[in-house]
């Protein structure tokens, strides 16, 4: 065992004016040269733990109590917020350099490495070329964070670094840090909900936190046979609640911690047979076109490049569609063209069959609502109430009228509790609740939807993209979500558009998104473990397999 850097000796914390304690007799001892990954569901106390690996508790900045004692046995040891890195990861990134010769020391490595960060963390290769004053601000910070680590005496705390990264970005981030730990005797702490693409490269401890308090500290391994995950409101990987589904005894499995080595004996015909016993789920495409585009380009004033390019589609009533591209291929401004708040520079645009002008645009925009991801903070002083009548309003209706909808929308997405809350008083999934009644008190015939999972723990990410899907099973509305999460697309959408470079590449069942690898590598997507766990048990049939199993598995947390 590795020196100690820090141990927490029954440590609990309660910040300046709240109610209940953030941590709660914490026990845990940190070691020189660890990866440690720290999971838990939202207010688990995830953030105040690494406030205080960082040294900023009890601090002006987060001001409170302490109980309990903090040691740290090195003073030399730097704590550095490293999430910056994950800021800028290169998405034209080639193949790093393998490096086959043992662990080395830092001293030894660190000139060569650093030059390999900073060319892989960049966000074009380019931009290593390029003066110091001529960067962005993101760019500035990660050339300084490069220049002053000394990995040796390092803590690198990366505090949700995948959030906004698609999966194959996320996954060059993942690998970068492994060779940090790798090839240096920095250690690594990290917070993230998206637990298995973290545990796709090995990983020393999990640490599992819940209300505060230490839920399970150990091995990855013995924490993925065990049942807790999804009931603390973290999701675990899709291929183990498969193995769950079908009565598989956990603890006879090897390697459950990475899909691309799990096996166990029978584990095939156990799959196989409980394939036989789930029934297919039909669900049917509508024939009534409500959205169609011909043609449409667009490009930003200013700029050469075209963001989109000749996209032609359509949607139907009662859709549900997922758009999948790296960032900056076009999904956000397609969104906005569909939305009406942008219009195409080439191309048409019909909305229930008519072609969209300056003179019927106001038709589109009144039933098309869109969900940014980001709540608008103008808004967070209103009470629910409040902001919905204002919405009302503005939609023209009577006040008895008014009152019904607002009823029906807050009924429907389950925040009838809510109503007199101030929004800034409701948690992230809450408030996204909140926009989509709003959007409901619209009665849109056409909702689009931005990183719906973003920011949420599996149980809020789960809950509002049931009350999604409830809406578009009984109310017919078509909804279109941007996206990165494959899972997402396999267990809630129907169709898939694939945009690379500004075009519309794949207009597909989302199961061919996910096996297809020429459409992975493009949308910058990952593959689905689930089909990765197809191939590695020998299934005959994968896709067979991830259908029904994403049906199941949607129906099961409904």
């Amino acid at each position: 065992m590795s020196n100690p850097w820090m141990q927490f000796k029954g440590v609990s914390f309660t910040y300046d004016g709240a109610g209940r304690r953030a941590l709660k007799n914490i026990n845990l001892t940190f070691y020189r040269g660890e990866k440690v990954l720290i999971i838990g569901a939202n207010a688990s106390g995830k953030s105040t733990l690494v406030r205080a690996l960082r040294g900023k508790l009890g601090t002006d900045e987060f001001p409170g109590e302490y109980e309990g004692e903090i040691v740290k046995f090195d003073l030399d040891m730097e704590t550095m917020d490293a999430t910056i890195m994950a800021d800028a990861v290169d998405h034209h990134l080639e193949e790093a350099t393998t490096i086959t010769n043992g662990r080395k020391r830092s001293s030894d490595y660190v000139p060569n490495f650093s030059e390999e960060l900073k060319r892989r963390i960049l966000e074009h290769p380019s931009d290593a070329n390029l003066k110091f004053e001529d960067l962005s601000e993101g760019q500035r910070d990660i050339q300084n964070f490069v220049n002053n680590v000394n990995y040796d005496q390092s803590v690198f705390i990366f505090d949700e670094p995948l959030a906004n990264l698609a999966p194959r970005a996320g996954q060059v981030f993942i690998d970068l840090v492994d060779d940090i730990h790798h090839n240096t005797d920095a250690t690594i702490v990290m917070v993230e909900y998206r637990i298995e693409e973290v545990l796709s490269r090995p990983v020393d401890r999990v640490i599992v936190l819940s209300e505060g308090r230490v839920i399970f500290d150990g091995d990855p391994e013995k924490l993925l046979k065990r049942n807790i995950l999804n009931s603390l409101g973290v999701g675990e990987p899709s291929y183990v609640s498969a193995i769950r589904y079908t009565g598989y005894p956990l603890e006879k499995l090897r390697n459950i911690s990475n899909v691309n080595y799990v096996h166990g004996p029978d584990l095939k015909r156990t799959v196989e047979s409980w394939l036989l016993t789930v029934p297919n789920f039909v669900q049917r495409r509508s024939d009534k076109a409500i959205l169609t585009l011909e043609n449409v380009s667009y490009t930003y004033p200013g700029r050469e490049r075209s963001t989109l390019t000749n996209v032609s589609t359509e949607v139907y009533e009662g859709d549900m569609i997922s758009i999948v591209g790296k960032n900056g291929s076009g999904k956000s401004t397609l969104g906005q063209i569909m939305d009406g708040n942008i219009v195409p520079d080439e191309g048409k645009v019909f909305w229930h069959g008519e072609e969209v002008t300056t003179d019927n645009l106001c038709h589109m925009k009144n039933e098309t609502v869109y969900i940014q991801q980001n709540i608008d903070q103008r808004i967070i002083g209103f009470t629910v109430n409040e902001y919905l009548r204002d919405i009302a309003q503005r939609c023209n209706y009577s006040e008895e009228e008014a009152a019904q909808v607002i009823r029906e929308s807050l009924k429907t997405t389950g925040l009838m509790y809510a109503a007199e809350m101030r929004i800034g008083q409701l948690s992230f999934g809450q408030q996204k609740r909140v926009m989509l009644s709003s959007a409901l008190v619209n009665k849109p015939s056409l909702l689009i939807i931005d990183e719906p999972s973003e920011g949420q723990d599996f149980h809020h990410y789960n809950e509002f993209m049931q009350y999604l899907y409830q809406i578009n099973q009984e109310r017919k509305i078509a909804i279109i979500i941007n996206t990165h999460n494959m899972d997402l697309i396999l267990e809630f959408t129907r169709q898939t558009w694939v945009l690379s470079e500004g075009e519309l590449i794949a207009d597909t069942k989302p199961i061919r998104v996910a096996t297809d690898h020429r459409l992975i590598q493009k949308a910058f997507l990952s593959e689905s473990n689930l089909y990765v766990f197809a191939r590695q048990i020998g299934l005959m049939d994968p896709y067979n397999f991830i259908r029904k199993f994403m049906d199941y598995h949607r129906e099961i947390n409904r």
